[in-house]
């Protein structure tokens, strides 16, 4: 096995050109002598960039930006919008690209939003097959996103917020809401078939009582109900 051994002399031996053309160099035999590094080649001084980048084989040049005391989301809109107002500067056959973090975020949002876009086509379409209709099961769909407590944790509404940080209790949230949903939906068809009164049946199915372990008080945690025990 090879190992790659590297030799640096100190800075302060090498004060000029001169000084770095001596530094002596081993071959790849002690049969071949001393060499010195000026013996291999000619040494310039020349004026280059410190630091060379590339991407995708092409040069590239990187601006580094983090965030403080803001969202990344936030940052992220503010450097898109800035790169969009200078674009007619940037020099011809170049390219802007915004990279790093934001490409990450970017990507599990989008993955986390057409999830529960499939989530609740699913449920729809499966209310729709247990309730014969069309119209009830966008009322049972769509009256979460109404409840208390459940804008405060929808990741739709608070897309900066980091990945985890509260689809899991709003999960929750949304999951009871929309069986409580379709409790309420239920009972006011039955009510409806038997007054044959909207109104009435609308607000005596709202008052029909939930089953037992379900608190429906505004800001109680649903996920549990008065005895601690866990609903679903």
């Amino acid at each position: 096995m090879s190992y790659p051994i590297v030799a640096q002399v100190p800075e302060y031996q090498v004060a000029n050109l001169s000084d770095l053309e001596n530094v002596p160099i081993t071959g790849a035999s002690p049969t071949t002598g001393l060499q010195v590094l000026g013996g291999l080649g000619k040494i310039t001084r020349e004026q280059s960039s410190a630091v060379v980048t590339h991407y995708n084989i092409q040069p590239a040049i990187d601006l580094f930006a983090t965030a403080q005391d803001r969202d990344l989301g936030g940052i992220a809109a503010d450097v898109r919008h800035l790169i969009k107002a200078t674009a007619a500067d940037a020099p011809k056959g170049s390219t802007v690209i915004l990279r790093g973090q934001v490409t990450t975020m970017d990507a599990a949002f989008s993955g986390l939003f057409l999830g529960l876009i499939g989530a609740i086509a699913l449920i729809y379409l499966l209310i729709v097959v247990n309730f014969q209709s069309w119209l009830d099961p966008f009322v049972i769909i769509t009256a979460p996103a109404r409840r208390p407590g459940g804008d405060r944790l929808d990741p739709v509404r608070h897309p900066h917020h980091p990945v985890g940080a509260g689809p899991d209790r709003g999960d929750h949230v949304q999951g009871v809401a929309t069986a409580n949903s379709i409790l309420v939906v239920s009972f006011a068809r039955e009510r409806l078939a038997a007054t044959g009164d909207a109104a009435v049946a609308a607000v005596e199915g709202r008052g029909h009582p939930l089953p037992a372990g379900v608190d429906d008080r505004p800001g109680h945690d649903h996920r549990h109900g008065a005895d601690g025990a866990r609903s679903r």
